[in-house]
């Protein structure tokens, strides 16, 4: 069982590497860390702020991005193309499918942290202690890694027909960790105290960042399951900003008066048209074989019918007016019962929603601020938790998922 494993996850993560996708976010999320310190010199002041602000920012953002296109690519395509059915017609489960990809996709989205993670550092020590002036040597000396990387990866792909992203990715690995091991020794020989300090506290803003990337792989795992690629970017952009919200949402309806909900519950004609609609949609997506068809069943017809045939009897028989002041009695109630019950509500909404500031340090960074090794633990407990929980829910989606004519057990 380990062996097939490994041998699926090490199967994907050189899958991930060999696509041209990973090699052009992987280049020009360095390209954009490594102009961070230029950017800063126009600002009068906290320019390593600017600078930590931006490539952190870099990595979570195309982080995300590069975990939605990897699963997709690799998971998503094979259930397309069918390719799952042969793979699950040898001695591996569901499990042991899901769990492979997983790992693999893990390792892939650790090795783009890894190295723009890296950058980040040499970024820093780009900017350097002069605000109007950069480190020129090592500003030159990472782009001459990334263009030489380039070119070597290139000749490796026009020689031996290799992939040219994961050689230009493995050169990349390798250039920029020997060349952080130079840095690192020259901060702990003749560095600050400070410097060394904020390097630390660097690292541990990195790993954080790492876990939520994961956490964001699993979600584009689950979508790759039941959607293609461009639904399963939307939905990852959903979850994305919903998490970056979560707070503010949070606040926004704890502190929300009774004649608020009141009045936003009276808009429920609004409300149900949506909910008729999206119920719809759903309800339309049937799945025949492979291909996936919008089906019109009788049954739709019959609950629209009967929907429209409920309210216009109830509307001949007591009124229009006297329907309205009905339902405002009911949502009324209904509002009394979300006003006293949101306080929890919100709290359950809040706990399922990935929360991002949790990971989110450089404001933390940038006042000055420990980032204790106990906060490190607490967010890879976290996502353990957090990545068991969709982990099953993936298995029990994949378990139910139909391909061909047959359904995987």
């Amino acid at each position: 069982m380990i062996p097939a494993t490994a041998h699926l996850a090490i199967h994907t993560f050189r899958e991930c590497l060999r696509q041209p996708v990973f090699a052009a976010i992987l280049l020009f999320s360095l390209f954009l860390i490594g102009l961070q310190p230029v950017i800063s010199l126009f600002v009068f002041s906290e320019h390593i702020k600017l600078v930590t602000d931006g490539s952190l920012a870099v990595i979570l953002v195309f982080g995300w991005i590069m975990a939605v296109l990897c699963s997709g690519l690799s998971i998503s395509r094979e259930i397309e193309s069918g390719t799952v059915l042969l793979v699950l017609s040898k001695p591996i489960n569901a499990f042991m499918f899901i769990s492979s990809k997983i790992i693999g996709l893990l390792a892939v989205l650790s090795l783009f942290t890894w190295i723009c993670g890296t950058g980040v550092l040499l970024a820093i020590k780009t900017a350097g202690p002069d605000q109007f002036n950069i480190d020129r040597s090592t500003f030159f000396l990472y782009y001459a890694i990334i263009g030489s990387s380039c070119i070597i990866g290139g000749m490796i792909n026009y020689f031996t027909k290799r992939s040219f992203s994961e050689a230009s990715a493995v050169l990349l690995g390798v250039s920029f960790t020997c060349l952080l091991i130079h840095y690192l020794t020259e901060l702990k020989i003749f560095g600050s105290v400070s410097d060394k300090y904020y390097a630390l506290q660097l690292i541990h803003a990195l790993i954080l960042i790492l876990f939520a990337i994961y956490i964001m792989g699993l979600f584009s795992v689950i979508f790759s399951i039941c959607f293609n690629l461009f639904v399963n970017m939307v939905l990852c952009g959903i979850v994305f900003t919903t998490g970056l919200m979560s707070d503010y949402f949070y606040f926004k309806i704890v502190n929300l008066e009774l004649y608020e909900i009141k009045n936003v519950l009276l808009l429920w004609p609004f409300f149900l048209v949506c909910l008729l609609g999206f119920a719809g949609i759903f309800s339309l997506k049937m799945y025949r074989g492979n291909e996936r068809k919008f089906q019109i069943q009788t049954y739709h017809y019959y609950l629209i019918f009967g929907i429209l045939f409920f309210f216009g009897v109830l509307m001949s028989f007591v009124g229009k007016s006297r329907l309205m002041d009905f339902m405002t009695m009911i949502m009324g109630g209904l509002s009394v019962i979300i006003f006293n019950s949101k306080q929890i509500i919100m709290e359950i909404i809040h706990s399922v929603i990935p929360n991002w500031h949790l990971f989110w340090m450089a404001d933390a960074l940038s006042a000055e601020k420990t980032i204790p090794t106990f906060y490190i633990v607490y967010g890879f407990i976290y996502f353990i938790l957090y990545g068991g929980f969709l982990l099953l829910f993936s298995l029990i989606l994949f378990n139910r998922r139909e391909f061909g004519k047959q359904r995987i057990m």
